[in-house]
Parts: structure tokens; sequence; C-alpha cells
């Protein structure tokens, strides 16, 4: 009788069971659904800053400032391809505030990219992410913003002959004539971009179009040759290695390892332009055709293995180093008059003395800012703080305080921003300004190399050497300032104490006055060794009281390239060398050398009762070429016939 119940009721409860599951089903879709569309509508919305971000705007970059709100809600967005003089197609994609009324005119922002104007993502990721920051808040405040595939890279077609090409840069010209004939465009344009893109800006205001007002070249080179492929001469070589090999990665349409394995499993690759039934290329076709068309463009790492000087013929390149260096159209770009605001970070490579060198080169109206960061600000850099301290100010200050730039230039709206440096000390944990570069108050103060490997701010009255065996095996480790200009990586050195065996250490007494150093430090050292190439690589470091190293900046030089110039390729910040060919100076084995080269620029503070370093090597086996192929032993000469120093860009205090 049991199992008669039991059977006679089972196909009730069944069905129950199925009504209830079928029922949880019901309601978890359309939480998801929910969900779906709170987040939707959340990723189009551009954030509104509180109020203590938009303090910040003026507290950090100056100025009197109140959030003026948004004009329009929502994004609108069309992927298309323009074509080019030459039948080439560019892949663009247009963000339009999803609110913009028949009639309403607005300006543009062309944002170019090498790394894919759009990544294409998996569902359910696609589902619920809109687009990005950036494009959020400017659609939001009355913007247009397009975002553009370089010619040869993500979805555009063509082949890249090297970066930022004549072709890749006229190619803009037209995207600019494009925007311009939209019957929304107020007939004003602005350039914005990230490294590769920072650097397409700058280009841009070379253009010297009528319409182009204003340029964002952020965290971006001005001097290819000294910024980033070759700083002090030395070939930078595991960055332009791993560089080339990423974007041949993207050129040929695959996710790069350094999106790691979350990002292979999220995205798919650069977004298709979407077909619009006009019979023009779309979809995956095209898309194939494209990377195809890349399978032809430059290997930037066989083409530079080749080249030692800025003047040098690359043949595979069909041009020099600075045939395609901004400071090289710095003329054209002068000409043009647009407006131009330089961001970059103490840690992002050389680029806080690319954003410095632009400044005082260029006569263009002017802002810069250089922060605590490293490569696109996505990381708090200063080695004072801890690793995960938060980054200040935060992306959505930053980007208000951007639009207050392109707002005046472009829409007229609020006062003319201040032609300024705006940066930030480290140790101090302060944010300052200044019109000049240094700022006033700096003076050159020598820190003389000494006997015992010490350093002394008078110099010794005793002359003496101190002889050093290159150990090639030293690198500034995997977190340097050089890596994270790909992967934006966090920048934190090894603690170099370890190391000490294997470089050449000299250490000062306690300071006792605190003493800040801002701009850019001279090492002026007199030195033999034993082959007839080699480089040396100088770093400041402060020990504090519990004997923890940190690096401050660092430099480096080919002794080969140690000649100086009269007069720079373009105005620089510390000695003047011209990286060319016909100043190559030979080096004799055994002969002494007066060598002078500048360390990268730097602000910070350090303490009281703390010591300076200064350490030398002869390579970074992590990040730069070796130049010889023996083992140099390097001969520091030191007391007062040579007087080997480091010149500190010391600020007067009280």
């Amino acid at each position: 009788m049991k199992n008669q119940d039991s059977s006679s009721t089972s196909p009730v409860r069944r069905k129950g069971g199925r009504t209830v599951v079928v029922m949880c089903v019901l309601h978890i879709m359309v939480l998801v659904l929910l969900g779906w569309a709170w987040t939707k509508i959340g990723s189009e919305r551009a954030p509104e800053p509180t109020a203590g971000e938009a303090a910040q705007v003026a507290a950090v970059f100056g100025g009197e400032y109140s959030f003026p709100g948004y004009s329009h809600q929502g994004v609108d967005s069309e992927s298309m391809y323009l074509e080019m003089r030459d039948g080439e197609h560019i892949a663009v994609e247009v963000y339009l505030p999803g609110s913009l009324q028949p009639g309403e005119t607005i300006p543009a922002i062309i944002k170019p990219t090498r790394y894919w104007r759009r990544w294409q993502l998996n569902p359910p990721v696609s589902w619920f992410l809109g687009p990005a920051l950036y494009t959020r808040v400017f659609t939001a405040s009355g913007y247009a913003v397009l975002s553009v595939d370089a010619r040869g890279s993500g979805a555009s077609t063509g082949v890249r002959p090297h970066p930022w090409s004549e072709d890749e840069v006229e190619d803009y010209r037209e995207v600019i004539d494009w925007v311009l004939a939209q019957e929304w465009s107020n007939g004003l344009v602005g350039a914005s971009g990230i490294s590769y893109g920072g650097t397409c800006a700058e280009f841009m205001a070379s253009l010297e179009h009528p319409a182009l007002k204003a340029v964002a070249p952020r965290f971006s080179l001005f001097d290819t040759y000294a910024d980033i492929a070759f700083p002090g001469g030395v070939f930078n070589e595991q960055f332009v290695l791993s560089w080339g090999k990423f974007n041949g990665t993207l050129d040929a349409g695959c996710v790069p390892d350094v999106a790691g394995w979350m990002g292979k499993m999220l995205l798919q690759g650069v977004a298709p332009v979407a077909c619009r039934g006009d019979g023009g290329p779309c979809g995956r076709f095209a898309l194939e055709a494209a990377f195809a068309e890349h399978a032809d463009n430059l290997d930037i790492y066989a083409a530079a293995r080749r080249v030692d000087f800025r003047d040098e013929f690359a043949d595979a390149a069909g041009t020099t180093v600075d045939g395609f260096s901004p400071h090289g159209v710095g003329d054209r770009i002068e000409r043009g008059r647009a407006a131009i605001y330089g961001w970059s970070g103490w840690h992002d490579g050389a680029y806080a003395g690319s954003v410095l060198k632009r400044y005082m080169s260029l006569s263009n109206p002017q802002r810069a800012v250089i922060g605590p960061w490293n490569h696109a600000a996505t990381q708090h850099t200063s080695p004072y703080l801890k690793p995960d301290a938060a980054t200040e100010p935060n992306e959505l200050v930053r980007l208000l305080e951007l639009r207050r730039f392109f707002d005046f230039y472009l829409k007229g709206e609020g006062t003319e921003p201040r032609q300024e440096i705006v940066y930030y000390t480290m140790g101090e944990e302060v944010w300052k300004s200044t019109p000049v570069w240094p700022p006033q108050g700096v003076e050159a103060r020598p820190l003389y190399l000494a006997r015992d490997t010490g350093l002394a701010w008078e110099p010794g009255q005793e002359s003496g050497q101190d002889d050093y065996t290159v150990e090639y095996s030293v690198g500034s480790g995997d977190y340097n300032r050089w890596k994270t200009q790909l992967s934006r990586s966090d920048v934190h050195f090894l603690d170099f104490a370890s190391s000490d065996g294997k470089r050449l250490v000299y250490t000062s007494a306690p300071l006792e006055q605190d003493t800040e150093i801002t701009g850019t430090v001279v090492a002026h050292l007199h030195l033999a060794t034993t082959e007839q190439d080699g480089a040396v690589f100088a770093y400041l470091e402060e020990i504090d009281e519990a004997g923890q190293v940190r690096v401050l900046t660092e430099g480096m030089l080919r002794l080969t390239q140690r000649g100086l110039c009269e007069g720079p390729p373009h105005v620089a910040d510390g000695p003047c060398r011209s990286f060319a060919m016909q100043d190559v100076l030979p080096v004799e084995p055994g002969e002494t050398m007066e060598v002078r080269f500048g360390l990268l620029p730097v602000s910070v503070l350090v303490r009281e009762g703390r010591r300076l370093r200064l350490a030398l090597a002869g390579g970074d086996a992590d990040q730069f070429a070796r130049l010889t192929n023996g083992t140099p032993v390097l001969t520091l000469f030191h007391g007062p016939e040579t007087l080997s120093r480091l010149e500190l860009p010391v600020v007067a205090r009280n």
C-alpha cells in the first residue's frame, strides 16, 4: 500500500516540482534581465563626482572649479569605415550623446590608437559592459568621441612601414574633414590619447588643420630615440622586442599574452565594423582581409637592431628614427597653434622628461601634469607609500580636469588654462605648480664621490680610484619603469641592497636637513674602461633609518656617445647630446674619460637623517642591450683633480 500511495502521488509531486523549478528559473531570468538593464543603463551613464572629487580638481590642478554638470544622457555608437584618398579603409567608432537633438552642434575629440579602437567581448560580459569612462564623461559633457584604428592596425586596412608614418598622419586629416561634414559638428576638433595614441594626437597638431584647436598627448614620447628606443644611446631591447611581439599579435587579430588567461577568455579580439547595407566592406570578411594586409607591417625589433644613432637610416623603415618623432615636426606644431596638455608620471619610463622637453621646446599654449604614476596612471608609484595605495587623483577627477581644458578651447567655456606645469613631490606627497622648469629656487648642489666609497658635500683633498668589474647579471627587475610602458604594471624596484656586491656604491652621511630634489640630477664622472665600448648606469637612491633602499631616479649613457653638442635637436633639461653618427667619440681602453649625463627628472623630498646613495652599474640585464662581449672593468676617479660628482637640483626650503 505504501508503494501504491507513493506511486499514485509521485506524478503530482514531480509536476509540482517541475513547476517550482520552472518558476525559479523564470525568476532568475527576470532578475538577470533586470540586472542587465540596470547595469546597461549605468554603464552608459557618466558618474557624478562627489563633493570631494570636485574639490580635488581645483586642489590638484589649480584654479577655481565647480562641477558644471552633464548636458546629455546616454551614448549612441556606430562603427564605420572611412575611405581614404588612396583607397585604404580606416575603421572608426563614433560615439554621440544619446540625447543629442536635431540641429544641435557639438565639438569632437578624436582618439587614434594602434591597440584596437574597440575590443570585442564575449557574452555575457559584452551584455553588461558599456563604453569606457572617458567616452561616457565626454559624451555626457556634449562631445562626440571618435575612436580610430590607425592605418595597418585593428580593423583598418593598409600596411605600416613604421610608426606614425606620413600616410597614417594624413589619414587623421581626412578624419577631421569627415567630422566637419557632419550635421552635428560645431566645426571644432580636439585630439587625445594615451601612449601611442598620445603621440598620434601630437602628430595631428602638426597637420596645421584650422579646426584642430587642442590636443592632449598623455603618457607619450616627444623624442622617439631618446625617450624610449635608445635612452642615453643604449638600445632598450626588452621594450622594443616585447612591443614588437605585442603589435604583431594584435595585427594578426589575436589577443596578446599580456591580457592573461582571463583576458583571453573574455576577449574575442578587435571589433569588426558593422555592416550598414550599403555594399561597403564590413564584418568578419573585411576584418580577415585587413589582417592579411597587416602581415606586411614593419618588424620594428628587427629594424631597430640595425640602428645605433638617431640619424642612421633604417632600410626596412625607409627613414631614420627622427623620421617618426614628434620633436622633428615641432615647427609645424608651432605653426598650427593648437593648445597642448601633456601628461605623464615620474615612473612612466622617460616620459616625464618628454613632458618637460615638449613644454620647454614649443611655443604653443601649454599645460603639463607629472604625477606619482606609472604608465597611464593606473598605479600610484611613490616609493614612500604602500604598494596598493590608491591612484591620486582618480580617473574621474583626471577626466574632469581634461574636460575643463577642452571646454575652453572647443566650447569657449570657463577660464583660459594657465601656462604651467603641475607636479607631485614624492616623499612630501604634495602637489605643486610652476610656470617654468626647473622651478624657481632650484640650485645645483654638488655631491662629490669620495674615498671609502663615500659621498661628500665638499671635494676631497686626496685623489683616489675605485675599480668595478661589470656584473651583467644585475637588472632593474620585472617591475621597473620601462616594463610598465607595455603592461601598465606597478613600478617598484628590487631592493638594490641585495645587489650591492654587484654594483659600485657610494653613500653619503645622514642628511642634516630635509632636502628637496626637483629637476634633473646630472652625473659628472671621470672614468676609464678596459673595453672599446660600454655603458654606465647610474641610480640615485635613498637609504632610510631602517636600511630600506628606495630608487629615486636613474640614468644611463653609452660611452661612445659621451660627446656634448652646442645645440640639441630640441630644448633639453640637462647636458646637450646629439646621439648622431658624426659625434661619436672612440673609447680608448685605459684612457680617462670625462662623462656627463642627466638622470631622469624627478621631484622628491629626502628627509633629515636619511642618506643618499649613488649606485653604478655597466648594464641592466632585465631591460637594455649588452654593448660588449667582454667583461669590462670600470675605474672611477675622484679627488681634487677630477671632481667626479653628482649635481643635485636642490630646492631652497625654509
